[in-house]
Formats: structure tokens, C-alpha cells, sequence
């Protein structure tokens, strides 16, 4: 059996995975080749998570909707995304269906958007920016009220990219243009905090262990900060 992570997934190598281990008529006939299903054994129940973190006194979830080109909803802007695998027959919407489940237990929803799109062909091109903002209008127009935006801190490196299969350097800060996608945010969902790049609401807790002192305030004064640098010298150096 040809196992395979999401990343590969997401990187698109999955595909060549199974086409070299497969004869083509095995190749053409599969739709494990072809239409993988990567929520096979969820059954379609959303409220499972929410549930699952009620006892727990979390009164927010933040779901992986997007994780560098692969989306948790039918996005009309590409075929990248759940439409396109068997899970209910093409019509599955896993951000609905945890925001819904997020309604019904009395749970804030937040979404999770990567700015890095590993599959997109035009990622690093101006005409990304254009996607990734019909992208995030889909996520803060139709699932009701949203109460974080995420966005990841991981941005350019190797990819599919439409099958260039290269590395690919952006410099985020002028690339996003991050004060007006915050803007932007807000004006759709003003209720809504944003995480991760400089000028966003919520601050970063400093390691990915999920360790913090105690207190530790969720807002801090950014004017002293640079995209990229500390207070003194690049960053991960001394501050």
C-alpha cells in the first residue's frame, strides 16, 4: 500500500507517487489515483471538534481551512480544494459545516488562510494577490460572523506551483501589502482580529510549543517593529 502525507498532498507529489508505482491502465482506472479521499472515516460530522473542546473552556475554533493551496471549502476561484475529492459526492464544505457546529455549541469561529499557495501557478506574480483576496472574501462572506483571521508566517519556498516544480522567493511586505488586507478584513468582518504579520491584532506567543508566561497580554504596540527585524538586527537575532 502507497501511503502518503498531506503535504505531499498538497504539494502535488502524491500523484507522481502513485504513477510510478502503478501500471497506466492501473493509473487510469483508480479513483484513489485520481480523486484521493482525505476525509474518509470522519463521517461528515463537524461537530465533533466543537464538541470535543467544550469541557476543555475553549470559546474559540480556528480551523486549518487553508494550508498552502489546499481548501477546506468549495472555493469557486479553484479546483484545488474539497470539490474535488469524493467526500459527499463533490459537495462537502468543511468550513460550514465546523462553523455551523461552532453556532450550534455556543463557540466563536475563526478561520486559518495561508498566504502561501504551493499549488498555484501564479504565486509570486502580482495576479496571486488578486486570488488570494477573492480567497479570503469567499471565507469572511459566507460563514457568518468570524472572530479571527489567521494568517500563516510561512511564505515562499518549493512548491507545484501548476507543475513548475521550483522554489519560489517573495518578499512578503510589499508583496501582501498587509496594512490593506488587515483593512480589508476588518471592513467585511469588523469584529474580527487579525494574527501574524506586523500591524495585526493579535500578537504571536513566540514558539510553536505553545509556552507563555503568565500574564501574557494578546495586544502589544507594533510602531517599534519591522516586518522581518527586531529591534536591532534581522530576524532571530538579538533583540
Amino acid at each position: 500500500m502507497i501511503r502518503a502525507t498531506r503535504r505531499e498532498l498538497l504539494a502535488g507529489s502524491t500523484l507522481a507517487a502513485f504513477g510510478t508505482a502503478l501500471p497506466l491502465a492501473a493509473r487510469a482506472q483508480s479513483p484513489a489515483v485520481t480523486r484521493p479521499d482525505l476525509f474518509i472515516g470522519t463521517g461528515g460530522h463537524g461537530h465533533t471538534f466543537p464538541g470535543a473542546t467544550l469541557p476543555f473552556g475553549m470559546v474559540q475554533l480556528s480551523p486549518d481551512t487553508n494550508n498552502h493551496g489546499w481548501d477546506a471549502w468549495p472555493s469557486k476561484f479553484t479546483k484545488h480544494s474539497i470539490a474535488s475529492i469524493p467526500y459527499k459526492n463533490g459537495k462537502g464544505d468543511i468550513v460550514g459545516e465546523l462553523a455551523a457546529a461552532c453556532r450550534r455549541q455556543g463557540l466563536k469561529f475563526g478561520i486559518y488562510l495561508s498566504p502561501w499557495d504551493r499549488n498555484h501557478p501564479d504565486y509570486g506574480r502580482p495576479e496571486y494577490i488578486t486570488f488570494f483576496r477573492n480567497q479570503l472574501r469567499e471565507l469572511l462572506t459566507q460563514y457568518g460572523p468570524i472572530y479571527e483571521v489567521f494568517f500563516d508566517g510561512a511564505n515562499g519556498g518549493d512548491g507545484y506551483y501548476g507543475g513548475a516544480r521550483e522554489v519560489r522567493k517573495i518578499d512578503a511586505v510589499p508583496y501582501y501589502d498587509w496594512p490593506s488586507i488587515i483593512a480589508f478584513v476588518h471592513a467585511l468582518q469588523p469584529m474580527a482580529c487579525t494574527f501574524d504579520p506586523v500591524g495585526a491584532d493579535l500578537r504571536w506567543v513566540g514558539n510553536e510549543e505553545g509556552e507563555a508566561g503568565d500574564p501574557c497580554w494578546a495586544t502589544m504596540d507594533d510602531k517599534g517593529f519591522t516586518e522581518e527585524k527586531g529591534n536591532a538586527g534581522v530576524r532571530g537575532g538579538a533583540i
